[in-house]
């Protein structure tokens, strides 16, 4: 089972409160990822196991759904701010901005490709008009090979080119987690 997408912003906001009012067992402390909200931290799954309570009538038990990428993702999109206590690192909800220069950037370096190395990618251009760079990227980043365009240009020796190489310049990082930055580097 994963976390069901009918939880809304309101029933994690419901949950926080239900935390503030009873606390959080310690047997469900997180380990590494905090929700950061007025300036209170709280654990990630948890929230979403009570949240799911206030959305569908039930909590959700640990094993049912995958806390880290899975449930922080999760969050983010609905505009919770996640921080790595281990690692330091807060992953903001990414900016409009943010997100809108990412889709500049690839156009951008679409545009080079096209002129520089005859690569026509009519395909690519279309999905990122219709649904925007960053999902594109985010689709791209969950396929487990390279994608055609990622070994063409491989090919002519322009892999500054590529979607994957925008996601790892560091201002993108409050819109890629971790692991979609560093999943491109396996292959």
């Amino acid at each position: 089972m994963s976390i069901l997408r009918n939880i809304k912003t309101e029933h994690v906001k419901n949950a926080i409160d239900y935390v503030d009012k009873y606390g959080v067992p310690e047997n469900r402390l997180s380990s590494e990822y905090v929700i950061v909200y007025n300036d209170k931290h709280y654990p990630p799954k948890y929230i979403l196991s009570i949240a799911n309570k206030f959305a569908n009538g039930t909590e959700l038990e640990p094993h049912e759904f995958n806390g880290g990428y899975e449930s922080n993702s999760f969050l983010k999109k609905l505009g919770f701010v996640i921080f790595d206590e281990v690692n330091d690192v807060i992953y903001p909800v990414p900016s409009e901005r943010a997100s809108l220069n990412f889709h500049k950037i690839v156009v951008n370096a679409y545009n080079t490709a096209r002129k520089e190395c005859g690569y026509n990618a009519s395909v690519f251009i279309q999905l990122i008009n219709e649904h925007g760079a960053v999902k594109v990227a985010k689709d791209f980043l969950s396929k487990n090979h390279a994608t055609t365009g990622f070994e063409k240009l491989w090919e002519k020796g322009r892999l500054d080119l590529t979607i994957e190489a925008s996601v790892l310049l560091p201002q993108y990082k409050s819109i890629f987690s971790k692991e979609e930055r560093n999943m491109r580097l396996k292959d």
